[in-house]
């Protein structure tokens, strides 16, 4: 193994398994963006506060149906179907926080996690009456990790754990297409300049072509004379002497 293969396999690191779970649940939906419901300038996820929007989404995207099997979506209070989004939305809403952050000021200042609090944290009593806080399990899957290997593709939007640091898009057909834009983009006057001469010398080519076809037709129609067509010979007198 090469010295840049053993440095980058050095810094390769699998995803946390609970954490990995909650990302698979946060790429459920397309980005909020996407999401019928949403402030510009916000990216939470809006959809679930309007009626009708849950049972589009539901039928239209089979992941996002599985994750409510078995709650009413058209019942008068769909308690479980708020629930489950609102749930579904703050899942969301952490990791696209996490992963829109500059990876460069992640240590040097507080992460704002733009959602409720209520969502992530609560208290009850335990047995003995004893007060005890609870975390939901994302913060629980959160806790020690490298949060700058927690990142959005820049091709799909989907979040994705970057096994390495080197890693910008989450599968390599993304990746292709990233780079296909970016060369696109870097050199789009000397591609388009190529594209353009290839189609003038295509063209120059074909002009070539259609006029030796064209005197290839003319010479193939022209017939060799005949006796009948030939010009009539004026008779020779011989002068006796």
């Amino acid at each position: 193994m090469s010295k840049g293969r053993r440095q980058q396999a050095s810094q390769s690191r699998p995803a946390p398994d609970n954490l990995l779970t909650f990302i698979n649940m946060a790429n459920i939906l397309p980005p909020p963006e996407q999401l019928p419901g949403v402030v510009k300038g916000d990216f939470r996820d809006h959809y679930w506060e309007r009626e009708g929007d849950v049972e589009a989404l539901a039928e239209q995207f089979e992941p996002f149906r599985d994750y409510l099997k078995g709650a009413d979506l058209r019942a008068d209070l769909p308690v479980v179907v708020v629930q489950r989004c609102r749930s579904l939305s703050a899942i969301r809403v952490v990791l696209r926080t996490i992963a829109r952050k500059d990876k460069s000021s992640l240590g040097a200042e507080d992460l704002l996690i733009g959602s409720h609090l209520e969502d992530f944290v609560s208290g009850r009593a335990d047995q003995d009456g004893k007060f005890r806080i609870q975390y939901h399990p994302l913060l629980r899957a959160l806790e020690g990790v490298e949060l700058a290997r927690i990142r959005e593709c820049p091709i799909c939007g989907k979040i994705f754990w970057a096994g390495r640091k080197d890693q910008i898009c989450c599968k390599t057909k993304c990746a292709k297409i990233r780079r296909t834009r970016r060369w696109r983009e870097r050199y789009a006057e000397t591609y388009k300049s190529q594209r353009y001469k290839k189609a003038e010398a295509l063209a120059k080519k074909d002009n070539e072509a259609a006029k030796v076809e064209g005197e290839r037709k003319r010479l193939d129609a022209l017939k060799a004379p005949t006796s009948a067509r030939r010009v009539a010979r004026l008779p020779t007198f011989r002068h006796e002497k």
